[in-house]
């Protein structure tokens, strides 16, 4: 006689978040109960985070520009040591617009901008669901300079994108926005207490957005971390390593391995000095930043680290005017270089994102 046999819910949890993304698509089908089960926020948020912990379910999205001044996007699957399965993203709307610029990335979801139209998009580089938002308030035909992020608020379950204007040179006026996903609007907030020299990418980092700016207006670089708390609202300053807070050092902020990390090196009009790379592994205790190490001979201009190894002892890095390549932490030096398709070898624009299920449509509003 057969006998059915119940697992406890925390069992299969357990068990699915351990499971990549396709998988994950074919056990929605199985039941309600498991697609409710997949689809709850709980369920989304204990997935990405296993996956960041464990280096799984991870995806890179790049774009390149060619010859004709036209941009194309792709997605490839990242398995460990290699990315491949290098898929285009051909929606009619990418081909019509230039999405120049990525916003940020979250719980699978890109943000991106093309900021001649004025458009700004919500994409899921796996499943290609997509959604176009609303037109910011503002008429921004003339250039307005400008610090963008986007993220989740875990508090009310919602993605919500940042907008930060400055007018006036110097700037003598700013404006602040927040676009909530579940409300479908935008909507005037505090405004920004602080400046910036050179616009630069947010980091999303335990609930907040992070950017490099100035406490000063005739600051000649940006050289504190400002933070946006998605939850609160209110924006904060993150503490600098004790090193990089002297005066001559040229940063850029980055996330690694779901911590804020920092990568800064002395600016002397030598482009070919190395970078150091820092992070700050307890948030916000500034103690707890701790140098990785020294990133020798990974080519000249800006580096992106992207992920770590399992083992953690190396680190996935993309220099501006090379290729991908793990750096191995412990011998300090270039381990080896990933191949890649040829395709995707020169982009300019690249990301890491979690493989999920997540659809932009599933949490807005009408």
């Amino acid at each position: 006689m057969e006998t059915s046999v119940q697992l406890p819910l925390d069992l299969i949890v357990d068990i699915l978040i351990r499971l990549p993304v396709r998988s994950l698509a074919r056990f929605r089908c199985v039941s309600r109960s498991f697609r409710s089960l997949i689809d709850g926020q709980d369920f989304v948020n204990r997935y990405v985070n296993h996956s960041i912990e464990t280096n799984s379910n991870l995806g890179l999205f790049v774009s390149v520009e060619n010859s004709k001044w036209k941009r194309r996007y792709y997605s490839l699957s990242f398995d460990q040591y290699a990315f491949d399965n290098c898929l285009e993203i051909d929606l009619p709307l990418m081909k019509n617009c230039k999405f120049g610029f990525i916003i940020g990335s979250c719980n699978g979801l890109l943000a991106l901008e093309d900021s001649r139209r004025n458009i700004m998009l919500l994409l899921n580089p796996l499943t290609k669901r997509h959604r176009v938002l609303p037109t910011f308030y503002r008429d921004l035909s003339r250039c307005v300079p400008s610090l963008e992020g986007f993220g989740f608020d875990v508090g009310s379950g919602d993605f919500k994108l940042v907008k930060i204007l400055a007018f006036g040179k110097p700037m003598n006026y700013t404006e602040v926005a927040v676009f909530s996903l579940r409300v479908n609007s935008w909507r005037r907030i505090q405004d920004f207490p602080y400046f910036w020299v050179t616009g630069t990418c947010s980091v999303f980092v335990n609930g907040a957005l992070h950017w490099t700016a100035a406490l000063n207006q005739d600051a000649d670089r940006n050289d504190i971390i400002i933070a946006f708390d998605l939850k609160s609202e209110e924006f904060y300053q993150v503490p600098l390593p004790p090193i990089v807070g002297i005066e001559g050092y040229y940063i850029l902020l980055e996330a690694l391995g779901g911590c804020l990390c920092l990568l800064c090196k002395f600016d002397d009009d030598d482009d070919d000095r190395p970078w150091d790379l820092w992070v700050m592994k307890e948030y916000g205790v500034n103690d707890s930043w701790t140098k990785l190490a020294t990133l020798l001979n990974v080519g000249g201009g800006n580096v992106k680290p992207l992920v770590y190894s399992r083992s953690e002892d190396k680190v996935l890095l993309h220099a501006v005017r090379g290729d991908l390549c793990w750096y191995d932490l412990e011998r300090h030096r270039v381990r080896s270089i990933v191949e890649i398709d040829d395709k995707v070898r020169r982009c300019d624009m690249r990301t890491v994102c979690v493989n999920t299920l997540v659809s932009p449509n599933a949490h807005a509003g009408n």
